[in-house]
């Protein structure tokens, strides 16, 4: 499990109800990693897609960087992101169409 610049997951069910990313199923039978089996869709997704971008946005980011969502409050019809430093965030916040700013990187203060 891990990404080095992308996190692939591509779920899969066991006929016992259990998940697993197809992605590391196939490395498996080629010699990789083994095969890592979760009790729920959440728990799959949370351990091979979301913690692995967290891992690699820790790794190649600088602290006191925010990810900045932009768009519409109902998700009706247009959201984007952009990445923006932490003394830009008061200013940002007065935006009309500004959502919501969380860290890019967790390891910061």
């Amino acid at each position: 499990m891990g990404c080095h610049s992308e996190c692939d997951v591509d779920e899969e069910k066991t006929s016992d109800g259990q998940y697993y990313n197809y992605w590391s199923n196939l490395e498996s039978s080629e010699g990789g990693t083994k095969t890592i089996y979760y009790p729920t869709r959440k728990v799959l997704w949370e351990k091979e897609a979301f913690e692995q971008v967290l891992l690699l946005s820790n790794e190649r980011t600088e602290t006191g960087l925010y990810l900045c969502f932009f768009g519409e409050p109902d998700g009706s019809s247009w959201t984007y992101a952009r990445v923006y430093p932490k003394d830009k965030i008061a200013s940002l916040e007065n935006l009309e169409h500004f959502l919501e700013a969380i860290p890019v990187n967790t390891q910061q203060q």
